[in-house]
């Protein structure tokens, strides 16, 4: 952990269209898949905020620091997301990620968190075969100004922030080093998909 505050932030939020229901449900291998996150992002942060539309998710009995709380407008964007959790959180980083990664490396998301503690940007989002990782990133909350400003514009997505942030990029020379098969950045967006990563377990 670094000597920072640092929040984890599970956006839940999504009506999961394309899975067929809600992602915040799923199970991974039996078990909630939203209690594995939320008992990964404990081992490296102060405390977890799953933000999601009603009803809430129960939150497991294995992450007592972990708390879930109602997105500010519901089915709105993980940019809301983001601002639903910058109104709780202490002042510090955020380290954000999606609620159907099953197999994030926290090792990786820590090495994220203390490369923002370094300073000089205010988000540290790495780059997979030239694509953005928005929702596997870590953002300061010096950037609730233009949060708020984006969404006043009627932004919706978290590559709006990116575009305007001071933002360092981490590119596979980099994250590599905690996550040589890419297997962090897996998100399931079916149920094969989900079948997939749990033969991988």
């Amino acid at each position: 952990m670094t000597s920072r505050h640092v929040t984890g932030v599970v956006l839940a939020g999504g009506l999961g269209r394309r899975f067929g229901a809600p992602k915040a449900g799923l199970l991974f291998k039996g078990e909630p898949l939203l209690d594995r996150t939320a008992v990964l992002l404990e081992g490296i942060a102060n405390e977890v905020l799953i933000v999601g539309r009603p009803p809430l998710p129960l939150v497991t009995h294995r992450a007592p620091r972990t708390h879930a709380i109602v997105d500010r407008v519901p089915d709105a964007g993980p940019l809301v997301g983001l601002a639903t959790a910058l109104d709780y959180c202490h002042p510090g980083a955020l380290i954000v990620v999606a609620c159907d990664m099953p197999l994030l490396s926290a090792s990786l998301l820590a090495h994220e968190a203390r490369l923002l503690a370094e300073g000089g940007a205010d988000a540290v989002v790495p780059v997979v075969h030239g694509v953005v990782q928005p929702l596997h990133a870590v953002y300061s909350t010096r950037l609730a100004s233009i949060v708020e400003r984006l969404l006043a514009r009627g932004a919706s997505s978290l590559r709006s922030l990116i575009d305007e942030a001071r933002v360092r990029y981490l590119g596979r020379d980099e994250w590599g080093t905690f996550s040589p098969d890419g297997r962090s950045f897996t998100n399931v967006n079916t149920a094969a998909e989900l079948r997939a990563a749990e033969a991988i377990v």
